[in-house]
């Protein structure tokens, strides 16, 4: 753990006395093979693709990088501001276009993910939904170094900054709300956040190119039934090996933006339905991985159930159940405090 930390801080080191050896991958005119493709979803994100492209554009890098941009059939001016960002960087950006919506749902994201990940070129594959956006220049740039230098690691994913587009674009703090140390964790752990709560955001995520291949040529029966694409991926690379996480917040996350799936779970009235839907889809999760991680399946299953019966105020229920101990165990007695105040005196 110590180790990927030094890691970093000597990155970090190396950038402040070699920064004019890397160039903004906007000025590159020619890419020959990408060590890099960023894969980026829209759907009606006239408001933000501007500021996402941007992001992108400002990487700073010494390896070739290539942008995928998917937009599922945006019925605003999202696509017209895609095509004027090709015509500047046609050497760079790469355009897939639907003519009707294919991603109404959560997890059919993947479904776009596939088509781009069948085009994708690079070495490596980073993601970053169209309303959301990355802070740090050196953001890809660190994570190649790091994947490089540890060869198990499935998957890289790093702090990410929270705000509320609902509210004005406040702030509204970090994901993950663990303190999590740079480190590099073994699937056990990894999977054990996860399972507590939700912790690692998609603008984070950076894979190999040929594991997250696999994932679409094996196709687990989990990934259809798993209610979002990001408890999908996450499981699934979570389980190929160890990841990566850096502590340090290099994008940005819109909570509740125009057109996303937080926006538009706020007003959905079937979540309760998901529930089902969700304890199938990691109960096959947990035979996919030979039952490895069962204990954090458990917990993932018994968590929503443990919410259930903190609202219903019972009690005894909890401590008569075993798996809901052990989901209550898994949150601590604080959480589980701040909990029951919430749900009980509507805090």
């Amino acid at each position: 753990m110590k180790n990927l930390e030094y890691k970093v801080k000597r990155i970090e080191k190396w950038l402040k006395n070699n920064e004019a050896n890397l160039q903004p991958i906007s000025n590159y005119n020619k890419i020959n093979k990408p060590v890099v493709t960023i894969q980026c979803i829209a759907y009606n994100h006239e408001k933000y693709i501007a500021q996402c492209l941007d992001s992108f554009l400002m990487q700073k890098v010494n390896f070739d990088v290539e942008i995928i941009v998917h937009d599922d059939c945006s019925s605003d001016s999202t696509r017209k501001i895609i095509d004027e960002y090709k015509n500047r960087f046609p050497q760079l950006i790469r355009t897939i276009y639907e003519k009707q919506n294919i991603c109404s749902g959560a997890n059919n994201y993947l479904v776009a993910a596939k088509q781009m990940t069948l085009e994708s070129r690079g070495t490596y594959i980073a993601l970053c939904d169209g309303d959301d956006y990355w802070t740090d220049p050196y953001k890809l740039f660190k994570q190649v170094l790091l994947m490089k230098s540890n060869q198990d690691a499935s998957f890289c994913c790093h702090k990410v900054k929270v705000v509320n587009e609902k509210l004005g674009h406040s702030d509204e703090g970090y994901l993950p709300k663990q303190n999590i140390c740079t480190s590099l964790m073994s699937s056990k752990k990894f999977l054990r956040i996860i399972s507590e709560r939700y912790s690692f955001q998609t603008g984070s995520y950076f894979f190999k190119t040929e594991e997250y291949k696999q994932l679409f040529l094996t196709n687990p029966n989990f990934i259809e039934e798993m209610p979002t694409d990001d408890e999908a991926q996450l499981r699934y690379f979570g389980a190929q090996g160890s990841a990566i996480y850096i502590n340090k917040d290099m994008s940005v996350y819109r909570h509740f933006s125009t057109n996303s799936w937080s926006d538009k779970k706020l007003v959905s009235k079937e979540q309760g339905a998901k529930y089902e839907q969700f304890a199938k889809a990691v109960s096959l999760f947990d035979e996919f991985s030979n039952f490895r991680f069962h204990k954090s399946c458990l917990i993932s299953i018994y968590k929503p159930l443990l919410f259930k019966e903190i609202q219903n105020n019972n009690l005894g229920n909890i401590f008569k159940n075993k798996n809901l101990r052990l989901a209550l165990r898994s949150f601590g007695i604080k959480t589980f405090i701040r909990t029951y105040i919430k749900y009980r005196f509507k805090i």
